[in-house]
């Protein structure tokens, strides 16, 4: 038997996607969402093969981004919400932190 990872037609490196198993795992979110009322959004940070975009949007209700380029793909690609994110840290004091959370919605 063949390491099938070492597929000679295969391009390395390469990303390889099982359509499959992302649509499954796409419907059972969708699942959630009917049943529990949430809605369900792509964190680009986590999961950014854009060429599955056309899927994903199918199922999920935007995405989620921490850069203005990502939020910028997220809304032109996905076409539905957008939001960003940001983190900032301050020092205060040499022991103390400041912490501020900003959480946006972008509009077209």
């Amino acid at each position: 038997m063949t390491d099938p990872m070492l597929n000679p037609a295969i391009p390395s490196p390469c990303y390889v996607c099982e359509e499959a198993k992302l649509e499954a795992n796409l419907q059972l979110m969708q699942r959630v969402q009917q049943e529990s009322g949430v809605e369900i959004i792509l964190a680009l940070k986590g999961f950014s093969m854009w060429s599955t975009f056309d899927l994903v949007k199918q199922y999920l209700q935007g995405s989620t981004a921490s850069a203005v380029w990502e939020a910028r793909l997220g809304k032109e690609e996905i076409g539905k919400q957008a939001h960003a994110f940001s983190l900032r840290i301050n020092r205060l004091i040499s022991t103390n932190l400041s912490i501020s959370l900003t959480i946006s919605h972008l509009t077209a």
